[in-house]
Order: C-alpha cells, then sequence, then structure tokens
C-alpha cells in the first residue's frame, strides 16, 4: 500500500445510503486525508457493479473494497430489539444473488418504515410529507437522516424540537433517563438532537418505528448472507450495544465461528466518549487475538467532516489501530476474491 496513504478506514457510506458523497467522491476525500483504502459499506445495499466497473478504471491511488452493512433485529441470546446493532461485510460479491435479494427486501422495507415515521411524526405536531423525505434520498436506502433533513426544512418544526428539548430539561431534573438523554443532547452532534428528542425508542415524545423487516434478521443470518457471498462478516461498533451484547456473549460468537471478527476502531471525533470507547475497543482486540480472527473499522464516513478525527493527534491512537489493517486481514482471508475492489 502507498506509505504516504497510512490509514484505511473499513466502514463508510455514499449516497447509496446516508453519505453524502459519490463513491468517486469518497475516495478523492480519502486522499485528501491519508486514507489509503476504503470499503464502501452501505446500511443493507451493496455497490452496484456498474459503479465498481467504473472506478476500477478510475485506478484511484486509494484503493477501495466492496462491502455492506447489514441492519439485524436479534441475537438469540439477548432478549428483545437491540439498537444499533449491525454486521459489516467485505469483499461481498455484488451480484450474488442472495445478497441482492435481501437488498431488494430491505429497500422496501426501510420504504414501508419511513411512511409509518412519517405517521407518527405528523401525529407529534410536525410538518412533514412522503415526498419531501423522498426528495433528500439520492441513492437506494432510505435511511433515518434523510427524514431529519425533510424534519430540518421547517423551520415550525425547529420551533417544536426546541419546545421538547425544554420538556427534557424539566423532567431530567427528576428523572435519571431524562438527565442522560440530556447529556446526550448536549454533548452530541446537532442532527442527534432529533434523534435522542424524537426519532428513538425512549424519547420523551417519540416518533419511533422498529425496523420493519419482512423476516426478523439475526446476526447468524447477516453472516450466513455476506459468507455466502464470499466476505467476512464484522460486528460492528459493538460500544453503542454494550449495555445488551456482554463481552460474555460477544467471545461466545467468537469461540463459536459465528462471526469472522469485530471492529476495533471507530468512534472518531466524539470526545466525550472516546476514553470508553478506547477501552472498549482494547477489549475487542484481545478478544480477536485470543481467536485468531480479524480487527475491522474505520471512521464509518458519512461527510467529509468525519475524517477530521483521522488527523486529530487526540484520535492518533484510533487513527494508528487502522494503519495495515487491510493487510493483517488478507494474511488470515489469503484467498479473499479481489473481483469487486482495486486491489490487484
Amino acid at each position: 500500500m502507498d506509505k504516504s496513504l497510512p490509514f484505511q478506514s473499513l466502514h463508510g457510506h455514499t449516497l447509496d445510503s446516508d453519505g453524502v458523497l459519490t463513491h468517486k467522491d469518497v475516495l478523492d476525500e480519502c486522499l485528501k486525508n491519508k486514507v489509503g483504502v476504503f470499503a464502501f459499506t452501505d446500511h443493507d445495499v451493496v455497490p452496484l457493479e456498474e459503479t465498481v466497473v467504473s472506478l476500477k478504471i478510475v485506478d484511484h491511488p486509494v484503493k477501495f473494497i466492496s462491502g455492506i452493512e447489514v441492519s439485524c433485529d436479534t441475537m438469540p441470546e439477548v432478549e428483545g430489539k437491540i439498537p444499533t446493532l449491525h454486521v459489516t461485510g467485505l469483499f461481498v460479491d455484488v451480484i450474488n444473488k442472495a445478497l441482492l435479494d435481501f437488498q431488494e427486501a430491505q429497500i422496501k422495507d426501510r420504504f414501508a418504515r419511513m411512511q409509518k415515521f412519517v405517521q407518527n411524526l405528523k401525529d407529534l405536531g410536525f410538518l412533514i410529507t412522503e415526498e419531501e423525505v423522498l426528495n433528500h434520498v439520492k441513492g437506494r436506502a432510505i435511511i433515518q437522516p434523510h427524514i431529519v433533513s425533510a424534519l430540518k426544512s421547517h423551520p415550525e418544526n425547529i420551533s417544536l424540537l426546541e419546545k421538547f428539548f425544554e420538556d427534557l430539561k424539566t423532567k431530567a431534573k427528576t428523572d435519571k433517563l431524562r438527565q442522560k438523554q440530556l447529556d446526550e443532547v448536549l454533548t452530541r452532534e446537532e442532527n442527534q438532537k432529533w434523534y435522542i428528542l424524537v426519532m428513538s425508542k425512549d424519547s420523551l415524545h417519540s416518533a419511533y418505528v422498529q425496523y420493519q423487516n419482512s423476516a426478523p434478521i439475526s446476526v447468524d443470518d447477516a453472516v450466513r448472507l455476506i459468507r455466502g457471498a464470499g466476505g467476512i462478516a464484522l460486528l460492528a461498533h459493538w460500544s453503542y450495544s454494550r449495555e445488551k451484547i456482554t463481552l460474555s456473549i460477544l467471545e461466545k460468537y467468537l469461540k463459536e465461528n459465528r462471526l469472522d471478527g469485530l471492529e476495533t476502531a471507530y468512534s472518531f471525533g466524539e470526545n466525550a466518549t472516546h476514553d470508553l470507547f478506547w477501552e472498549d475497543c482494547q477489549k475487542l482486540s484481545a478478544l480477536c487475538k485470543k481467536y485468531n480472527l480479524v480487527e475491522g473499522g474505520g471512521v464509518d464516513f458519512h461527510r467529509p467532516e468525519n475524517f477530521i478525527g483521522m488527523n486529530d493527534p487526540r484520535f492518533s491512537d484510533f487513527a494508528h489501530k487502522t494503519e495495515g489493517m487491510l493487510e493483517r486481514i488478507l494474511k488470515k482471508h489469503p484467498k479473499l476474491d479481489f473481483r469487486w475492489t482495486s486491489l490487484s
């Protein structure tokens, strides 16, 4: 790999889901930020065959891998639904029939979820229509940020959100859950305010809609799907699910070969969670080493400013964990198919 581009990000998004750039533009941003390898892991969709072919012709200095981030519902070892439960697939075959069938089902399910979200938001008093949401969708998958973008287009919605924020501040004086949510609102990026205040299951004023999968998708289902398409499957950003998925459960999956590895570098640029997530990532690295499994992760790229953390000295510990990540993966999986990558 190019030594002038030492960092790697094996988790990132484009206009195909909730990113803001095309695949080519993402690679250009990588080049500006010393990122030499990038994996396209859009939510529940794979890069189009023609996109991969056209990118390979460009012969960009930044190497890319085709992948997917599968949204899951369940783990049999954990009771109930698990928020932010994702499995990242790398080196997948983008024309695999089972993967494409899954993709089409997910696109339909996400449309149905959006419709229910819109109705719930209207019931709370927000101004929003399905058409407004669709106007913000530039790719193939409808994601919650598209709904937030539609909401933000009406000043009246911002005023209502501020009213809900004041309600939360009042409740936080006597309620520990609301105090925790208030702390999150005050420390997370602006768009997170919408998720915490109105779009989460535990929001004080909630428009939340559970994932509308036609059939429940477990982590095991996601792993089978990814492996069936020739890829390797890693549990993504465990820290966001740490309250439900214990380390002992995670170790059980690794020991039983129900995952190919874990993401062990993530949360770039989040000062409030840095120490906790760094400690988590060290524990995850130790588990991967114990079972000789791969370590992945990266910036979870959505927009250009996400790469700031990669070159920020405050997050150099996470950034250095990504150096040589791909090479270490290939040592453990030397027979991975490069057909849908720009690797030689």
